[in-house]
């Protein structure tokens, strides 16, 4: 049985179960079991990316191919994150939904690493430290990773038994990440039951449904008008739905969890298998579009913004406002990196903090819509660096062509 279709039956299944279950009780029940689920889809992602990037890079380097893929994957990741920011913030202006009452909510505060924290983290006094996290940075590993495998190539004879470690560690961790998305369907029955209760327990969702529904039509057409026509252009006038539909498994794990560290897991399987996309690429791209590319985000960033302005003021958006959200929707959207979880709601309080006008706790106003946004925004993401990665593969002259028939 395939991926996706154990991923859709248990969110069939938990969705019927929520249904026929009441009370805060069973969610916190059902929360203490998706929290396990989360881990367990996220147990191996730090190792794996670890040995895999490094390998990876090191490839790479002896391919002459480094600059070429890092320069494309960028390309990607701008082009994409900012598209989708236009998207998500246009729509919203056209479609206008209803203003939401403003609601007095106790501030969250967040922080987004400085420039120099961040260098920090990446480079500490004591390189060990890189591993003493808890669990929602990947930069400081992605980066040793980095680091040791460019420098394998200095003296390969020397290297050679490092290379063989970190090749073997790479393929014994890319097995256990394999096995462990083969039998996590089951658990998307309280990942599903969770999120569903979340819904009908929140009355004030009915507040939201207008905003919910454009972030459904922007989904709809972002996936089978937007992607499709780039695809086909990019990627050799291709059938570019099989592309799509390579990446299902990937779009239902994203939307039930909203985790951007349990989408870079199943990222990683269905690129190799699904898409073709050699591991020495995808090792790469795979985190640096999990820490930087958040194109999704973007999205629901943007459009969610602009329903903040409204609700606060009746005088409308000018042209000028608009673009300033597009522009920093885009630019949170890079630097929510550490927070894989609530990347969205952190991005909107740096944008509802950067702009004028009194709007600094104008985020709270979405605070009962987190969950959805995240599984909007986490399923473009990962979507979006999946179908990225490929066309960098198609671009390189490496991608593996795999029938549909043998997709996992």
């Amino acid at each position: 049985m395939k991926i996706w279709v154990k991923f859709l039956l248990g969110i069939i299944i938990g969705v019927v179960v929520a249904f026929l279950v009441e009370g805060d009780r069973a969610l916190d029940a059902f929360d203490a079991v998706s929290e396990i689920v989360l881990n367990i889809g996220r147990y191996v992602v730090f190792p794996l990316v670890l040995f895999s990037a490094a390998v990876g890079a090191y490839e790479l380097r002896r391919e002459k191919r480094v600059l070429a893929v890092l320069g494309r994957a960028l390309l990607y990741l701008i082009g994409a994150g900012a598209l989708l920011a236009v998207i998500g913030t246009l729509s919203t202006i056209l479609l206008r939904p209803g203003r939401i009452p403003i609601v007095i909510e106790e501030e969250i505060v967040y922080s987004t690493p400085t420039l120099r924290e961040a260098l920090l983290a990446v480079f500490p006094r004591n390189l060990f430290q890189v591993f003493n996290d808890t669990g929602n940075y990947l930069l400081p590993v992605f980066m040793l990773a980095l680091v040791i495998g460019l420098n394998l190539n200095f003296d390969r004879p020397a290297a050679r038994p490092a290379i063989q470690l970190f090749e073997s560690l790479s393929r014994l961790f890319y097995n256990i990440n394999a096995f462990v998305l083969e039998i996590i369907g089951i658990g998307f029955i309280p990942l599903a039951a969770a999120f569903t209760l979340r819904c009908l327990t929140t009355p004030e969702l009915s507040l939201y449904r207008e905003l919910v529904l454009i972030f459904f039509i922007d989904t709809v057409v972002i996936l089978f008008v937007i992607y499709p026509v780039l695809l086909y252009f990019l990627g050799g006038r291709k059938n570019p739905f099989v592309w799509i539909y390579a990446g299902l498994g990937n779009l239902l794990a994203a939307a039930v969890t909203g985790d951007a560290y349990f989408g870079l897991a199943a990222m990683i399987r269905h690129g190799s298998e699904n898409y073709g996309t050699p591991r020495r690429i995808g090792a790469v791209t795979f985190p640096l579009f999990t820490l930087f590319g958040k194109a999704g985000t973007a999205m629901v960033t943007g459009a969610s913004f602009v329903l903040i302005v409204s609700s606060y003021s009746s005088l409308g958006i000018t042209v000028a406002q608009a673009i300033w959200i597009m522009l920093f929707a885009f630019l949170a959207s890079t630097a929510v990196g550490p927070f894989p979880g609530i990347g969205v709601f952190v991005a909107l309080s740096l944008l509802s903090k950067g702009f004028t006008g009194g709007y600094e706790e104008g985020y709270l106003i979405l605070k009962p819509l987190v969950p959805i946004m995240m599984s909007f925004a986490v399923s473009l993401d990962v979507l979006t660096a999946s179908l990225s990665t490929m066309l960098i593969a198609r671009h390189e002259g490496v991608h593996k062509k795999i029938d549909t028939r043998d997709y996992v």
